[in-house]
């Protein structure tokens, strides 16, 4: 089965607030047929600075066949940065309704 990456504003958030969001575009992308890669559910093994947090995401996102936006995508520059890329290597970009 494919692998969608889901791509979402995180910081500046309270956990409480962006896991509920992850949780349910997980159930979504499900939904469409996509096994999910969420961001908030990678390992993070890592020194939890902004650059590594986005090398961790863009890596695993690289390995989807297509990214899933959340509709909060466009106040987050990571996500910002995410579509970027998925629109420079070509996967396709699903937005969430």
């Amino acid at each position: 089965m494919k692998k969608c990456y889901i791509a979402g504003k995180i910081g500046e958030l309270p956990e409480q607030v962006y896991k509920p969001l992850f949780e349910q575009a997980k159930k979504e992308v499900e939904a469409l047929g996509y096994i999910p890669v969420s961001p908030v559910d990678l390992p993070h093994l890592h020194d939890r600075t902004y650059s590594s947090y986005m090398r961790e995401d863009l890596t695993e996102m690289l390995k989807c066949e297509c990214v899933y936006a959340l509709r909060n995508w466009r106040h987050s520059p990571g996500a910002k940065h995410e579509l970027e890329s998925a629109l420079f290597v070509g996967l396709d970009i699903i937005h969430q309704k």
